[in-house]
């Protein structure tokens, strides 16, 4: 049976691939004329002129959109992906390594500076603390009296 088929198609094929061409043939279009006059020049040049500038923000942004954005998209994956993967863990370890003892002595000048001035005003702060404290002692009754005062005035 396939022996039968196998013929008829290709036949098939064939026909079809002389006769389509041939539809091609029975389009017309009309042979492209030069201007006769300057005029006709000037308003095709014109026409094209402001066909090219209508469509060239469509074409730009396309052009953008399609094949800028996806390059420079891959450069920086590219970038991100070695950086976090490989260079941000070697410059970490080179950092740290390279500076760590002088790091961790700054670190404890800073921690004793910062000791001293805190021992220092201490004292300072607690009576700051304990003046913040009996003045909101004071106030607040004052305050919750005049907003239970505000409150019945505004339902009289």
């Amino acid at each position: 049976m396939s022996k039968e088929i196998f013929p008829k198609i290709i036949l098939f094929f064939l026909i079809l691939g002389l006769i389509l061409p041939l539809f091609s043939f029975g389009q017309e279009v009309g042979p492209i004329q030069p201007p006769e006059t300057i005029e006709e020049a000037k308003q095709a040049t014109e026409k094209g002129i402001r066909k090219a500038i209508d469509e060239l923000p469509a074409i730009v942004k396309k052009i953008w959109r399609e094949e800028v954005v996806p390059i420079w998209q891959k450069m920086w994956d590219y970038f991100k992906g070695t950086w976090l993967g490989y260079l941000k863990q070697k410059l970490s370890d080179f950092w740290y390594s390279s500076l760590k003892p002088e790091i961790q002595y700054l670190s404890q000048k800073f921690r004793e500076l910062i000791g001293k001035e805190v021992e220092e005003r201490k004292p300072i702060i607690e009576e700051e603390f304990q003046k913040e404290k009996e003045q909101m002692r004071e106030e607040i009754p004052k305050v919750t009296q005049s907003l239970w005062e505000r409150f019945k005035a505004l339902l009289k």
